[in-house]
């Protein structure tokens, strides 16, 4: 695993994940069930307390119910689904495969990434936040659902926002999880979050412009979170 991804992520990062746990935790306290509205946070915070849910045996089973500000529905996301525990099976040797997120949102990412999740032009043709979220989480689940990953893979996944997508994105993650378990494969299929956190001396990078040869992308600007398998 390369350094970036065993960099201590930033104490802000933590506190607004706490923040949506508690909002998820009051919609499963009050009755009947609220929806959660997820962008009402930021792709950050929604990948990190979604996680704590999905391997939280408590909610063993269950879905959080969401909401986006546009009032469109999702489908619930399942939570409690997947083993928790330290991952074990050795990655070394394993392909290694870099995604971003969504093309043309950030360019200068092309120069890190094999490939895209989605295109710009396919979210932004969908009529709502809930179909960016479906259109993403079909992407992801056809893309990986590939036999060359049938033995495993560490797939990171550099973020480039757009809540709605980073939800359904993750969505079908789980889904590709719980199938891999089900049909009694090894959890060698390794996602790691990665999160831009640019270093102090890049902050001000962008007011002296980058040529072809050197774009604003660099893989120690980003930060990785707890691994998805």
């Amino acid at each position: 695993m390369s350094e970036q991804q065993t960099s201590a992520m930033p104490k802000s990062w933590t506190r607004r994940q706490r923040a949506l746990e508690k909002e998820i935790k009051k919609g499963f306290e009050s009755s009947p069930s609220r929806p959660t509205n997820l962008t009402q946070f930021d792709h950050i915070a929604i990948t990190l307390a979604l996680r704590s849910f999905v391997y939280d045996t408590n909610y063993q089973d269950k879905e959080i119910p969401v909401i986006f500000m546009d009032d469109s529905v999702p489908p619930p996301f399942p939570i409690g689904c997947l083993p928790p525990g330290e991952l074990v099976h050795s990655i070394q040797g394993l392909p290694l495969v870099r995604l971003g997120l969504m093309s043309c949102r950030h360019p200068e990412l092309d120069y890190l990434v094999d490939l895209y999740v989605t295109q710009n032009r396919q979210i932004n043709q969908e009529a709502s936040m809930a179909d960016q979220e479906e259109l993403s989480s079909q992407r992801m689940v056809e893309m990986l659902s590939d036999p060359a990953l049938d033995n495993g893979g560490i797939i990171e996944l550099y973020h480039t926002g757009l809540e709605p997508m980073v939800v359904g994105c993750y969505r079908g993650i789980v889904h590709l999880l719980k199938k891999r378990i089900a049909l009694g494969m090894s959890r060698s299929l390794v996602f790691c979050p990665m999160f831009y956190n640019p270093q102090k001396d890049e902050k001000n990078e962008n007011n002296k412009g980058f040529s072809r040869l050197s774009p604003g992308a660099k893989f120690e600007s980003y930060v990785g979170s707890e691994a998805w398998f």
